[in-house]
């Protein structure tokens, strides 16, 4: 360590803890992307000359950025534990059992990180946290409840501590950091009408004619008739408008055996198998694993193959449908099956940053305390909860969004998208949202110029 130069960051704590380093990583590596030094001798950190952070329990030198610790980040326990929000410095901060202090931080900003970072509350919640299909509600988070699920928390933390460090060391090199935008596209139900089970559409034609909708039961009989296009068919128009912008769109493959919560086209539909394989020639794919995939063995394993022998290209990326995992089962079985990407981590019901993060980061297996492999990319709206949960209008959303797209360019940070093909059509109330999603690209590719 000695032969390393006072350039970089140095951190300071009395004993080495998985929790501290994972988070450490997160803050510098993938936020700040800046190096960093971990010591737990305080004669070295004394005489360093460059910057430097104490993560103890009392200050130990005179120029130094005093984070008093608490007990937390050096347990293994997942027990729940009381985590009083307030603002400091105008940013939300959890305040662990730190009252009397000098520190200049005067809470365990730390372990605020790891607790929204790890998910540690979805660990350690109720059953009345879950909804109906087993997801950890919005509503039972700490940032719904405090206010704060619209802020990317941890990169303003983390831009908070590089600024502080470039007051008293304005030599230290941080790189600059750019917003990047990521629009993704799951493909639940690639046809509307096309393509169906001859009971499905039988049965959908039924419940046109009972509900007197006729102009659905008109626009399913034309484009039966092959006289206008599907109104799910809507790729090559998403693929138009992404070009137009010179953004790159993701798309996620439901591959399941239909269901009753999975809808899909049949996997062994030859016109499907195209639309994949065009696709995946000239963007990147991903696996939408199956509403019971994360419970039921082989599942994941059968879907994950069925992408690769159709797209002929290895399968890393994945979102769960529904936004249906739980932890740490559902993200083990990620790994297990080889998946480098996941983008599942945002809410159904809320727009906003889950994790509280608006950059890719590691995924922590608090069963194991471990770092791993698997890197978690937080989206921060989808087009369902802005229509179906929040009842909005196109306009409404659209300011809703372009708030979320501040708060993310404001740190630099990566902004994600989830939508969906059957968005973009003229059915089940979604006319006048494609004009409000090209809105989106507009206002995000100010950002990227």
């Amino acid at each position: 360590m000695e032969n390393r130069t006072n350039s970089s960051l140095l951190i300071f704590s009395r004993q080495k803890s998985s929790r501290l380093s994972y988070v450490l990583d997160v803050l510098f590596n993938h936020v700040l992307q800046v190096t960093y030094l971990e010591t737990t001798d305080p004669i070295f950190f004394q005489k360093w000359k460059g910057p430097r952070i104490n993560y103890s329990h009392k200050s130990i030198s005179e120029k130094e950025i005093w984070i008093q610790a608490s007990a937390f980040l050096f347990s293994q326990s997942t027990e729940k534990i009381y985590v009083e929000v307030r603002r400091h410095k105008e940013l939300a901060a959890g305040f662990f059992p730190i009252r009397k202090t000098r520190a200049e931080i005067p809470f365990d900003l730390f372990a605020f990180c790891f607790h929204l970072l790890s998910r540690y509350e979805e660990y350690t919640a109720s059953e009345i946290d879950f909804d109906t299909h087993g997801r950890f509600m919005a509503t039972s988070s700490l940032a719904y409840q405090y206010k704060f699920l619209d802020q990317p928390v941890i990169n303003q933390w983390a831009l908070f501590l590089k600024n502080r460090i470039l007051e008293d060391w304005p030599e230290t090199g941080f790189p600059p950091l750019s917003f990047k935008f990521i629009p993704t596209f799951d493909i639940d139900l690639a046809w509307a009408y096309r393509e169906r089970p001859l009971w499905r559409m039988l049965a959908g034609g039924l419940r046109d004619v009972t509900t007197g909708s006729v102009q659905k039961i008109i626009k399913r009989w034309m484009v039966l008739r092959r006289r206008e296009a599907d109104p799910f068919d809507t790729f090559d128009y998403i693929q138009s408008i992404h070009a137009s912008y010179g953004f790159d769109p993701m798309f996620f493959f439901l591959l399941a055996n239909p269901g009753r919560y999975d809808r899909n086209i049949s996997p062994k539909n030859p016109r499907l198998q195209q639309l994949v394989k065009t696709i995946s020639e000239t963007y990147t794919v991903g696996i939408h694993p199956s509403y019971s995939s994360h419970t039921k063995g082989g599942l994941l394993k059968t879907e994950i193959s069925r992408l690769t022998s159709i797209s002929r290209k290895p399968v890393i990326n994945s979102r769960f449908h529904f936004l249906k995992f739980r932890l740490p089962q559902s993200f083990r079985r990620l790994i297990q099956e080889e998946i480098l990407n996941d983008y599942s981590m945002g809410y159904p019901s809320q727009a906003g940053f889950r994790a509280g993060i608006a950059t890719p980061f590691p995924w922590y297996d608090l069963k194991t305390e471990t770092s791993t492999a698997l890197i978690i990319h937080p989206f921060a709206v989808m087009d369902a909860t802005l229509k179906n949960y929040l009842g909005q209008s196109p306009d409404e959303s659209l300011e809703l969004v372009k708030k979320l797209i501040d708060h993310t360019a404001s740190v630099k940070g990566t902004f994600v998208t989830l939508w969906h093909n059957s968005s973009f059509s003229y059915i089940e109330g979604w006319e006048n949202w494609g004009e409000m999603y090209e809105e989106i690209l507009k206002y995000c590719y100010k950002y990227t110029k």
